[in-house]
């Protein structure tokens, strides 16, 4: 074999684990990602089961929109 050739496999070995190393950290980074998502879909229906719960204790003179951050006091 042609030191060429011997050049050029030995570069394509290093490409292919340098590939199998990118694909790792794209894959860990995908997964940290998901998890991530999945704490804040988490956090969101628990502070929107909160301000729920709070909300329906107040008094009627208050009207709430908890989809839009929006809370009244009504004065007579």
């Amino acid at each position: 074999m042609s030191w060429k050739i011997q050049e050029l496999e030995s570069q394509l070995d290093k490409l292919k684990k340098e590939r199998q190393k990118r694909q790792f950290q794209l894959e860990s980074l995908e997964a940290a990602l998901q998890k991530q998502k999945q704490k804040v879909i988490v956090l969101m229906h628990h502070v929107t089961f909160n301000t729920i719960f709070c909300l329906s204790s107040l008094p009627s003179s208050f009207m709430a929109y908890p989809n839009l951050g929006i809370l009244f006091f009504i004065h007579y």
